[in-house]
């Protein structure tokens, strides 16, 4: 939903009509629906197409061109002040921060793995190095004042366009070093209707993920609806995690799924449903043995033929 954002919702995900009226509106509707086309007829590079025409188009319409092009740009390190950890409510941020990164690592990969097909057995190949890439990355990021590093479901794009390999990574990897060092200022004018197609493209195709619950359990199904409902309301997907984990550990706690932890209590269940039986069959003979004629009528019908019943 952050594609829509600013072009049919507002910032609190209300829907703007105004604003889908305008042009940023209407140029994204239509690279939408041509970027859609291009997809569905397997063209190469469908998305990039859609992207380059909605920026040239909004471009000439609103005439806003960009003032340059290239700007050089070198590293500036900081000092981290590492003196604030040492009060005790410096630690409440700094494990909400760890857990929501670890979250959407966690959730990019695995939605980036689905998309590529590489999933075996609900892990992602490789998955070891994206964390601890990420991990240093993070660490790095703080000497350069940068925000934390994390999987950008942005870049499913290229899984999209059909990447498979560790080359499409390199890619973007040294895209995204030009960008930073030199054609910052005309990456940053590209307007967000031409960014929000591809968004809203790459989020229909990770919608198909939800198939893979089981909707008939409700154990599985309660916590997945709350995690992806509460992501788009509440404008963030670390609380939308953070809902849907807690709402499964009740569950695991409060169904028989806990029993599993328990294996004495899991052995006395099925001890208890193996007897359950036995004492049928000794009440069916007591029966039996005080009206003779009628159990050996009962038995006579119950083993008779189909016909002859």
């Amino acid at each position: 939903l952050k594609g829509l954002e600013g072009i049919a919702l507002t910032k609190n995900f209300e829907l703007n009509v105004d604003a889908l009226l305008s042009l940023e509106g209407a140029v994204a509707i239509v690279y939408l629906l041509l970027t859609a086309t291009l997809i569905h007829q397997k063209t190469k590079g469908g998305m990039l197409v859609g992207m380059l025409g909605g920026t040239i188009t909004y471009w000439l319409l609103s005439q806003r061109w960009p003032e340059s092009f290239v700007s050089v740009k070198f590293i500036e390190l900081m000092t981290p002040d590492f003196s604030v950890l040492a009060k005790p409510a410096a630690w409440g941020p700094v494990v909400s921060l760890a857990l929501m990164v670890l979250l959407s690592i966690s959730g990019g990969v695995l939605g980036s793995a689905g998309m590529a097909d590489l999933l075996k057995e609900g892990d992602a190949p490789g998955s070891v190095h994206v964390y601890a890439v990420s991990g240093v990355g993070t660490v790095l990021s703080a000497f350069l004042g940068s925000s934390p590093v994390f999987v950008s479901m942005s870049a499913s794009a290229g899984i999209r366009d059909g990447g498979r390999t560790g080359l499409m990574s390199i890619v973007i990897g040294s895209c995204s070093l030009l960008t930073a060092f030199f054609l910052s200022p005309i990456m940053s004018t590209i307007p967000r209707c031409a960014l929000s197609p591809v968004l809203i493209l790459v989020g229909a195709h990770m919608f198909r993920e939800v198939r893979e619950v089981n909707w008939d359990n409700t154990r599985q199904a309660l916590p997945a609806f709350l995690c992806a409902v509460l992501q788009p309301f509440t404008g963030s997907v670390g609380d939308g995690i953070y809902v849907g984990v807690a709402c499964s550990f009740i569950l695991f706690l409060t169904t028989s799924a806990c029993d599993a932890m328990f294996p004495q209590r899991q052995s006395r269940s099925n001890c208890e449903a193996s007897t359950q039986p036995v004492d049928t069959l000794r009440e069916h003979d007591h029966e039996a043995a005080r009206h003779p004629v009628l159990a050996g009528g009962q038995d006579n019908q119950r083993h008779a033929p189909s016909g002859q019943a």
